[in-house]
């Protein structure tokens, strides 16, 4: 009954901080706030985002917390990495004792660490969620605890996989934008060329392209700085390629906790 509660009220933060955020980061500064509040005192958390095709994000509750990361991610080398790499949990019961990695080390005994342990979880496809715990004094990390950070880590995953696909969908948006916005200024280069020069617009294109291949500048610099040239002005951008305030991933309701 406990831990079915604890773990409605860890999946109801999630999806409050996943809607509250506007993007990753934002996402991770919610999951350590609401676990730094669950922990006892002189236990530290830190999540981070590993992504082949991305830098790492992460987030830290305390600057010790975060210093760790950084040594770790500034190396590649800790138990997150690790973690990641193996594919489970990583527990570390001496950090004084600690030859593995130098520098993940080195912080975490800076910071007066004692103990860690790290769970993973793949968030998705060549993305994966860390989530490290780090304390003061000589934890144990007997297989209860370390059973509910994995659930917890879980649902953080699920929260990630949401804001992620969120977040690549507002990115290509973004792309798209970039592209018709750049189109829309060639084509008004090209207009400008062909009045100029009384000639197709399949010729206008060549001229503009030559000028870009000539001068190794992109042909919508190109274009721009011609439209300037002859209007006094910079091209505008069509009102239909202004990007509309993003929608933030929605939330699914939160589950009854069962008796």
């Amino acid at each position: 009954m406990q831990l079915s509660l604890e773990h409605a009220e860890a999946v109801g933060a999630l999806q409050d901080a996943l809607a509250a955020a506007t993007g990753v980061d934002e996402l991770l500064g919610g999951v350590v706030l609401h676990a730094a509040a669950h922990v006892p005192d002189g236990v530290h958390v830190a999540v981070t985002v590993h992504r082949t095709d991305r830098d790492p994000r992460s987030a830290g509750s305390s600057p010790g917390a975060s210093s760790c990361v950084e040594a770790e991610l500034g190396s590649y080398d800790g138990p997150s990495v690790t973690s990641v790499a193996q594919g489970h949990r990583v527990v570390v019961v001496d950090v004084d004792a600690e030859a593995w990695w130098p520098a993940w080390r080195s912080a975490a005994v800076a910071a007066g660490f004692r103990t860690a342990a790290v769970v993973t979880r793949t968030v998705r496809e060549e993305c994966a969620v860390t989530f490290t715990v780090l304390s003061e004094r000589q934890e144990s990390w007997d297989a209860d605890a370390l059973v509910r950070t994995e659930l917890y880590v879980q649902e953080v995953a699920r929260a990630l996989e949401v804001c992620l696909r969120w977040a690549d969908g507002a990115e290509l948006a973004a792309d798209l934008r970039s592209t018709l916005a750049g189109r829309a200024v060639i084509d008004q280069a090209v207009g400008v060329i062909m009045a100029e020069n009384r000639c197709s617009a399949e010729d206008a294109r060549a001229v503009l392209e030559s000028a870009s291949v000539n001068r190794n500048v992109d042909p919508r610099d190109v274009a721009a700085a011609l439209i300037e040239s002859v209007t006094g002005v910079a091209p505008s951008v069509p009102a239909e390629f202004v990007a509309r305030p993003a929608a933030r991933p929605r939330a699914s309701r939160r589950p009854r906790p069962r008796g």
